[in-house]
């Protein structure tokens, strides 16, 4: 949607963000998975698009259809120029080579939210993302909100990054949300080492049953809505490849070391100061919670299922940190 409508906006309701949830903070936040727009990890964009918009409020079945930006504005480098995609939009990406699962995080996409004083909150607008290996079979990554749906987020609403994990449009303009192809080695429909299209899919943010999006665990999605606008919806920037493991763990916690991060029964972890030690599964349960002490500690989940956890480490002056791994 239109962002500038925001400032102009003198009446804004206001939203009481959550407390902090289990997943990587804000863009500018130590932490962060987020992508630079310049980042050297970056070597291709998305090189072709095609584009289904929806309505600007998917309520009014006789509204206008979203209609700012084009096509190409999703296509090439990240420059801030967008494509809308409505309540419920979808476009599909292609690029020159097929997208693999390499180390790390594999592709990344750029949204145009942005960070507001006046709420202490993000803006942004969520997406869901799907791959496929021959352009019809598309599988999606699992996404999860742990927004609260108590109350909805208005149309000038703020979300909090760290309760939104595999939403595209998690962060602020001029940093993508990455992925990893490695999440989907499990599926059947897709070739994670040959994917050649990209679908991004408008998260409806309503909570009314009859048109709220649902997570992978169920929930409904809280975002921004209504967003009547021309520009409503997600608002796609770019999609980029990926491919420079160094480049990507510099944007990693230094100070937080996990290793393997990939483990049958137990692994290791060191870090710079006592601390807290928890580990999330992907949709925001706590599994695993204990103290840990300076330096190097091993780590023993050997009940847990197979599958993707978020690390999460609190030093005793605060500072927290962020890993990936992964229970075989």
């Amino acid at each position: 949607m239109r962002k500038l409508a925001f400032f102009i906006s003198i009446l804004i309701t206001q939203f009481s963000l959550a407390q902090d949830g289990p997943y990587h903070p804000a863009a500018t936040e130590y932490g962060t998975n987020a992508i630079s727009y310049q980042s050297s990890a970056i070597i291709g964009w998305a090189t072709g698009a095609t584009l289904t918009r929806g309505r600007t409020d998917i309520a009014n079945t006789n509204g206008p259809l979203a209609s700012s930006g084009v096509e190409s504005a999703a296509l090439s480098v990240s420059d801030g120029a967008t494509v809308s995609l409505g309540d419920s939009g979808v476009i599909v990406l292609t690029f020159d080579e097929p997208i693999k699962d390499r180390v790390a995080y594999d592709f990344a996409v750029f949204e145009n939210g942005f960070y507001t004083p006046i709420d202490s909150g993000y803006f942004l607008e969520l997406a869901f993302v799907e791959v496929s290996s021959d352009g019809f079979n598309f599988v999606r990554f699992p996404a999860h909100s742990l927004t609260q749906t108590d109350v909805q987020v208005s149309t000038y609403g703020v979300l909090n990054p760290t309760n939104i994990n595999n939403l595209a449009g998690k962060y602020q303009s001029g940093y993508g949300t990455p992925f990893d192809l490695a999440e989907l080695i499990d599926s059947s429909a897709v070739d994670i080492q040959n994917i050649t299209h990209i679908r991004i899919v408008d998260v409806v943010g309503s909570l009314d049953s009859n048109f709220a999006s649902l997570d992978t665990a169920g929930n409904a999605i809280n975002d921004p809505y209504p967003t009547d606008f021309e520009s409503g919806g997600f608002d796609l920037d770019a999609v980029a490849v990926l491919d420079n493991p160094l480049a990507i763990s510099n944007i990693q916690s230094e100070g937080f070391q996990v290793f393997p991060t990939s483990f049958n029964t137990q692994f290791y972890v060191e870090t710079p100061s006592n601390g807290e030690l928890k580990m999330f599964a992907t949709n925001g349960v706590l599994v695993y919670n204990f103290s840990i002490h300076e330096g190097k500690s091993v780590v023993n989940p050997s009940l847990l299922n197979s599958g993707i956890y978020i690390l999460r480490f609190e030093s005793e002056s605060g500072q927290v940190y962020f890993k990936k791994c992964v229970k075989q």
